[in-house]
Order: C-alpha cells, then sequence, then structure tokens
C-alpha cells in the first residue's frame, strides 16, 4: 500500500482554499444579499393579500385545545385546501403575540 500524499505535497493555492479563478465568497454572499433586498423590500410598503384576511378570521379564535386537530383534520373544507397545520399553529402564535392589530401582525410576519 502507497501513503497518501500529505499536505506538504500539495500545491500552494490548493492550501490557501482559492484559485483565481473563484470568487470571493463574500462577493457571492454581498450580490444575492442584493438581489434578494431588491425583490423583497417592496413587501414593507405592501398590505395584506386577499387570503390574509380569511385567515386571520379563521384563526383568530381557534381554540388551542384544539390544535392538535390540524395535524388530523380533513383540510379539503378549508379555505385553502391545503394541509398546513404547522404554518397554521405559526399563524395563531403569530395572532396571539400581536393580536388583530394589522401593522404588528405584518411585522412579525415580515421578520421572520
Amino acid at each position: 500500500m502507497s501513503a497518501r500524499p500529505g499536505p506538504a505535497s500539495l500545491p500552494a493555492e490548493r492550501l490557501a482554499g482559492s484559485s483565481s479563478s473563484e470568487s470571493p465568497p463574500s462577493a457571492v454572499g454581498l450580490c444575492l444579499l442584493g438581489v434578494a433586498a431588491a425583490v423583497f423590500l417592496p413587501v414593507l410598503k405592501g398590505y395584506w393579500l386577499a387570503d390574509d384576511f380569511t385567515w386571520v378570521g379563521q384563526f383568530s379564535h381557534y381554540p388551542w385545545s384544539d390544535a392538535w386537530r390540524l395535524f388530523l383534520g380533513d383540510w379539503s373544507r378549508a379555505i385553502s385546501q391545503e394541509y398546513r397545520p404547522l404554518w397554521a399553529i405559526s399563524f395563531m402564535v403569530d395572532l396571539g403575540i400581536s393580536g388583530l392589530r394589522p401593522v404588528a401582525l405584518g411585522e412579525i410576519g415580515i421578520s421572520r
């Protein structure tokens, strides 16, 4: 069996972890951050979507004692007809923190 080459036998460029053709990770991260900001910053001036009013109405008074039913229940008669029990519980927590104040609920939603 032959021994594997050690660090001393590797080229200096590989040991440094970069080459001239690769971008530094910080430049890529800043670029992605800029794209994300350009896409999502307009949301701060936005308003609720149409289905948000329905979700507030449905979950603002949903009893916590029935939260387990969200995982077992039939969602075919729900407004959105989507099986989203963790989202529903998260929404109930948000409503518990913000109450029915739209600005506070929006700030909680955006901060996630």
